[in-house]
């Protein structure tokens, strides 16, 4: 038998070497190059529904105690996933008043105090609750009155509700007057005996509610400077007050009604054009079985899905409804509290849908 040469031998031993190799990488009939050259799946962020329980208004409705705690809450099931914040551990009657997302961090948090005003203030909360909320500015006498709600603006200026008028800061830190909307007279409103809720439309203008006896429960229009009335529209019945505004993904606006008389409890929605001097309505929703007392509202931009929040005391829950965009009307999402009457529900004065 003839013997190779040591040469070969070396390269038939390196290629048998090679195969075994290659076969030994194999993996459910991939290779380990296979394996790293894999795309990572994308990762679809998990969101949820942030609510803050504290100081809400609901129209005259009598409502439960709120609880000061801010509760996250899965918004596919619905589920507690954590209490991110509990504002009984800073000081004795803070309670929240009003939420807004600040960044992907933070919720900046509206904290009413009543006992002692000058503790009345905007705080930072971290959405993972890793640590305790921390203060991002105090109003001094520009929340000298019961504090209603906030609006972060584009121009990263805050607008703050003080019930008897709307103080504006250039900052979320630099307090620039101490009445930025008060009396605004004309279509708007003729009181200023209680201003509920402002935002900020895609125009610039200001649409606010305004929640008096009639004929001064009003949606109010306001220049971008806050100086000018465009125009106004009063409440749809006599004995609704306006509680919360909602710019909804649409481009409409949704605004909630709460009453003492049960029929007056309602969601409506407006079109308001471009130059703030038309706003028009339609009912979306009238049922005080599931609808009474809303004191906030919170939508779900990636499906329109729209949450009401329920102030009466014996409600006291949260419910979901699907928004028609043609019809601009609302449809109990399912035949149950999308939350069910809870600590974390009671008297919700924000409500918010974040990563």
């Amino acid at each position: 038998m003839e013997l190779l040469p040591f040469w070969k031998i070396s390269r038939v031993a390196v290629s048998l070497g090679l195969l075994l190799a290659l076969g030994a990488c194999k993996l459910g009939g991939r290779t380990f190059n296979d394996v790293d050259d894999k795309t990572d799946p994308v990762r679809v962020p998990k969101r949820y529904l942030y609510v803050a329980s504290g100081a809400c208004y609901a129209g005259g409705v009598a409502t439960a105690v709120g609880n000061g705690l801010i509760s996250k809450y899965d918004l596919e099931t619905g589920t507690l996933v954590d209490v991110i914040a509990d504002f009984n551990r800073t000081a004795t009657a803070d309670f929240p008043a009003d939420m807004q997302e600040y960044d992907e961090d933070y919720m900046a948090v509206l904290v009413e105090n009543a006992t002692t005003p000058t503790y009345r203030r905007i705080d930072l909360v971290p959405k993972d609750g890793a640590h305790y909320p921390s203060t991002l500015t105090y109003g001094g006498g520009t929340f000298s009155a019961i504090l209603r709600s906030m609006a972060l603006l584009s121009d990263d200026s805050t607008l703050v509700s003080r019930s008897t008028a709307i103080a504006k800061f250039d900052e979320v830190y630099g307090v620039t007057g101490a009445s930025f909307i008060n009396a605004p007279a004309g279509l708007c409103a003729t009181s200023t005996t209680l201003m509920s809720d402002m935002l900020e439309l895609a125009s610039g203008h200001i649409l606010f509610a305004h929640a008096a006896a009639t004929p001064n429960n009003r949606i109010g229009v306001m220049s971008a400077d806050g100086t000018t009335c465009g125009t106004g529209v009063a409440a749809p019945i006599t004995t609704a007050l306006p509680t919360d505004l909602l710019l909804h993904s649409s481009g409409r606006v949704l605004a909630a009604f709460g009453s003492t008389v049960a029929g007056s409890n309602m969601i409506y929605t407006y079109n308001v054009d471009s130059a703030g001097t038309t706003i028009t309505g339609v009912q979306s929703y009238a049922n005080s079985t599931y609808v009474n007392g809303p004191t906030r509202m919170a939508e779900d931009p990636e499906t329109g899905d729209v949450y009401i929040a329920n102030g009466l005391a014996a409600l006291s829950n949260i419910e979901k409804f699907y928004y028609n965009k043609n019809t601009m009307t609302l449809t109990r999402a399912q035949n149950y509290p999308y939350i069910p009457l809870s600590g974390s529900t009671r008297c919700v004065a924000g409500m918010v849908i974040a990563e």
